[in-house]
């Protein structure tokens, strides 16, 4: 008796760990089950922002998904709060840094780019921020090979800025659904015109 109890928890604990996607979320979870995390439609048909999620983590502030009643769950978004920083941005690099240094640990190495577009004049390191304001750099790491576990197919984590002295960073889990989500979602629009 002991042994068949003993088993049972095993396979309800291994249960539970395998299906936990990102912040606890799962690729397809219905629209009736994230609405137990209080979501809130977000102008465009299909992205709600969830009020919480299951295992949500320290650096992120915000949360939104992508779904749709016949595929469910196709995408997580999570925010950073605002980050203040220096115009060399380096509080900001630090913490996308940290963030992506955890995620390599999870998923292996990502595709970092910090690039200033050519032609630009924010090219001094004092105008790092202006430059990320402008939308004249970039820094973003991509995981993109698609073999990660969950129904992962892509991730990127994204730093952007509103002005010189504070930003945040966007981290994105597309899922092996989100293609069908998409043309359902363009499929819909359509309907209308």
């Amino acid at each position: 008796m002991k042994r068949k109890t003993f088993l049972s928890a095993v396979l309800i604990l291994a249960a539970g760990t395998a299906i936990a996607g990102p912040f606890g979320l799962n690729k397809g979870d219905s629209l009736s089950k994230l609405k137990t995390h209080g979501l809130e439609p977000i102008g465009t048909s299909g992205l709600y922002r969830a009020k919480a999620v299951p295992n949500p983590h320290p650096q992120f502030d915000f949360y939104a998904v992508v779904a749709t009643p016949e595929e469910g769950l196709c995408k997580i978004i999570a925010r950073t709060d605002e980050i203040s920083t220096s115009v060399y941005g380096s509080e900001l690099k630090d913490r996308f840094e940290a963030i992506r240094d955890a995620l390599e640990a999870k998923y292996g190495k990502g595709e970092t780019y910090d690039k200033l577009r050519a032609g630009s004049i924010w090219d001094e390191p004092k105008d790092w921020m202006t430059a990320l304001v402008k939308k004249e750099r970039t820094l973003v790491t991509y995981w993109v090979d698609g073999t990660y576990p969950d129904g992962i197919e892509s991730i990127t984590l994204e730093a952007s800025a509103d002005d010189r002295s504070s930003g945040d960073i966007r981290l994105v889990y597309e899922l092996d659904n989100f293609s069908a989500c998409l043309a359902r979602k363009k499929a819909k629009e359509a309907e209308s015109l």
